[in-house]
């Protein structure tokens, strides 16, 4: 198969999308398929390898790492795109790069699917106005967009649900984003000398976006009352965002200002190397489609101790991997010290974890949409 896939971030870019994309081109190109991306430009990006496109676009002050494509190519024309003789079109968005996948499609009549990757309804806080309005526009706008491809996606069972609960009519498909456990092994560099931490010193991770919808507050707060009673070891966070100031003068309030580290926007490589480092991973947020920070740390053994939401919930479902908390940073607390004071827990949860994570593995997910796209195909052929 020919495959356009059409997606609003992309390398440089670092997030869930960049890394499911990532993962599944890698997994259809070794099963024989042709991977065309399509995605935004971005100024400061290395050179592309081949099959990769690129739309100019315009900044978008609220979320600077997206952008506001614009429907002409950097290094290629809308209007010679016959010539790539797609079978299928994948967007990874309903709007920006992914609604001209739909276009595309449209034109060319080729079957078009999507994979809705973002649950809109916990990201309405930034939009301006009365959030009953959003919440309405949210669902209208989706069941709209939706019902235009051939067939969704959903990255997990709570996505499916909640799109039908929108009036998605269009058949939707349960297939999560594959975790690529052969590659995931952490290349020995140390981690801990390099941000001054013992070597004894208990290591936990957290890695995500610092936006308000991941709910890291608990987590900061969680950590503050697990110091407070004697737990030991430092906290570091992974990632960026509009709130890192607020979650930093969270920790300097608290007095852990060099307790509680934040390392910014790292590469994938240095999170792996976190990852096999760290002696528990923490994850609060309420937003995941399916939570594929989480599923890495199972699939490097590491316990975990989560707010069960969305698709973290099902990736950890049973507690396969690590123990789950109510979303209260009392609770958290709680549940981290049990955790940290019982090595034997946290080596049955690191067993755990990778078994629960081998059933996400990268090439199983990767076929599984092969079949999928195919059954597809046969179905709009006359």
């Amino acid at each position: 198969m020919r495959i356009g896939v059409f997606t609003d971030t992309w390398e440089p870019a670092i997030d869930g999308v960049v890394t499911s994309v990532r993962v599944f081109r890698r997994e259809l190109e070794a099963l024989g398929h042709e991977v065309h991306i399509f995605a935004p430009h971005y100024a400061k990006a290395a050179p592309d390898g081949p099959r990769v496109y690129r739309f100019r676009n315009l900044p978008y002050p609220p979320y600077p790492e997206y952008k506001l494509v614009v429907p002409w190519g950097v290094n290629f024309s809308l209007r010679n795109m016959r010539a790539l003789n797609l079978d299928i079109v994948h967007s990874h968005s309903p709007f920006g790069v992914g609604s001209m996948g739909l276009y595309l499609a449209w034109r060319q009549h080729l079957p078009a699917v999507l994979t809705y990757h973002t649950y809109n309804e916990h990201y309405l806080h930034y939009a301006p106005g009365p959030a009953a309005f959003w919440r309405w526009a949210n669902e209208a706008v989706t069941r709209t967009l939706t019902n235009r491809y051939d067939k969704v996606l959903a990255p997990s069972t709570p996505i499916r649900d909640a799109l039908l609960r929108y009036g998605t009519r269009t058949p939707i498909e349960v297939l999560p984003s594959g975790v690529d456990v052969a590659r995931l092994r952490p290349s020995g560099r140390d981690l801990k000398h390099e941000w001054g931490l013992g070597v004894h010193q208990p290591l936990l991770l957290s890695v995500c976006r610092l936006g308000e919808e991941k709910n890291l507050a608990t987590v900061v707060r969680a950590f503050a009352i697990y110091a407070k009673r004697g737990g030991e070891g430092t906290l570091v966070l992974l990632g960026d965002g509009p709130r890192r100031a607020a979650y930093e003068a969270l920790a300097r309030d608290a007095g852990l200002a060099d307790r509680v580290l934040f390392k910014g926007m790292v590469s994938h490589d240095t999170v792996v190397d976190a990852l096999g480092q760290a002696d528990a991973f923490l994850f609060a947020s309420l937003s995941e489609t399916q939570g594929l920070a989480l599923l890495e740390a199972m699939a490097l053994g590491v316990p975990c101790v989560i707010v069960p939401a969305m698709g973290t919930a099902e990736v950890m479902e049973g507690e396969r991997g690590g123990l789950f908390c109510e979303n209260d940073p009392e609770s958290m607390a709680t549940t981290l010290t049990r955790l940290m004071h019982d090595a034997e827990l946290r080596k049955a949860k690191g067993e755990q974890g990778k078994a629960r994570a081998a059933e996400y593995a990268a090439p199983l997910m990767a076929r599984r949409m092969t079949e999928s796209f195919q059954r597809l195909i046969e179905e709009r052929r006359p």
